[in-house]
């Protein structure tokens, strides 16, 4: 793999597999491979949905639509999300069941 940074671009040249990009043009296969990795990285959350819509040029409602026309879904659960929804229902069992705090 060849790899030549220019500012802020970074030129890379990869062998792909004929099977892989058949029927693509070349623009067309670095097109899927540039989405790929966009798509890849906001679902390892290394990209916010911000910096998507950075990176494709465009507005954050649209980065959203999109992310979910490539059947990624938008809504996390993180884990203190996690933490203060299962503190709130074992909070509510605790009132259905008469236990005091």
């Amino acid at each position: 793999m060849k790899t030549v940074e220019k500012g802020n671009i970074m030129d890379v040249q990869v062998h792909v597999e004929n099977k892989l990009a058949h029927g693509l043009s070349p623009k067309a296969l670095q097109q899927e491979i540039f989405e790929g990795l966009i798509i890849r990285r906001y679902l390892n959350a290394e990209l916010s949905m911000g910096e998507v819509a950075d990176i494709l040029g465009v507005s954050y409602d649209e980065a959203h639509e999109w992310i979910n026309k490539q059947g990624v879904a938008t809504t996390r659960t993180l884990p203190d999300d996690l933490k203060k929804e299962e503190d709130k229902t074992v909070e509510n069992l605790r009132k259905d069941l008469g236990i005091k705090s």
